[in-house]
């Protein structure tokens, strides 16, 4: 009798832990499923923004956008292009391609501001944001990627 209530309680525990794998199997293949669609829905973002990028440019070439939203717009696409890193060597080619875009930005910026056709918090803005993306670079240069 004993032997039979050990084999049918191994059984429930047997069965208990197939369960439990075969719901968490399920969960990581909806978890799959939700990566995929998010990997897929940041490069059509990251489309979109290349795409809004060369529109601005020539916009920008026939005078009917500023400059800055030339850059805000590279600088949007570069943060795509983070969110879709994924490795080291392709994180660290985006943010110093981020801070070269932000440093001619600023460069730009202080020559608009040089003939009066842009203030100081322009610049300042543009400054901020090429330390912010210096930061970001020197951390992933570090290891710490904080």
């Amino acid at each position: 009798m004993l032997w039979r209530f050990v084999f049918l309680l191994g059984m429930a525990i047997g069965l208990a832990v197939q369960s439990g794998l075969m719901a968490q199997s399920d969960g990581q293949a909806a978890v799959n499923e939700h990566a995929a669609k998010a990997k897929e829905l940041l490069k059509e973002r990251r489309e979109v923004l290349a795409t809004r990028v060369e529109i601005l440019e020539h916009l920008f070439q026939i005078a009917r956008t500023p400059y800055m939203d030339v850059i805000n717009a590279k600088d949007d696409l570069r943060n795509a292009e983070l969110e879709l890193s994924d490795s080291r060597d392709r994180r660290l080619e985006v943010l110093r391609s981020q801070v070269e875009n932000l440093q001619q930005g600023e460069e730009y910026m202080k020559g608009m501001k040089r003939d009066a056709k842009a203030n100081e918090a322009d610049v300042l803005t543009l400054t901020a944001r090429r330390l912010k993306a210096q930061i970001e670079l020197e951390r992933t240069l570090a290891g710490s990627g904080q």
